[in-house]
């Protein structure tokens, strides 16, 4: 039966970061020239997605509005 490795040595510990308790993240492969990786964030109100923080915010106030109205 093959040795199981100790608890002490298993690769998963030794990947942890010491500022959160995460992972780190795997290196991402290298992209081909003229390919630029670009982030994004997306803003979440209720079940739907915006890009614009404008947009997020106008959804928060009709939401909000529909539940003040529902509750008088």
């Amino acid at each position: 039966m093959p040795e199981r490795p100790s608890a002490q040595t298993t690769p998963s510990q030794a990947e942890w970061d010491n500022e959160g308790g995460r992972l780190a993240a795997p290196p991402e492969p290298a992209l081909p020239e003229g390919i630029v990786a670009i982030e994004a964030t997306h803003y979440a109100v209720g079940p739907y997605r915006y890009g614009k923080l404008a947009d997020a915010h106008a959804e928060l106030v009709r939401q909000q509005s529909r539940e003040a109205a529902r509750s008088h």
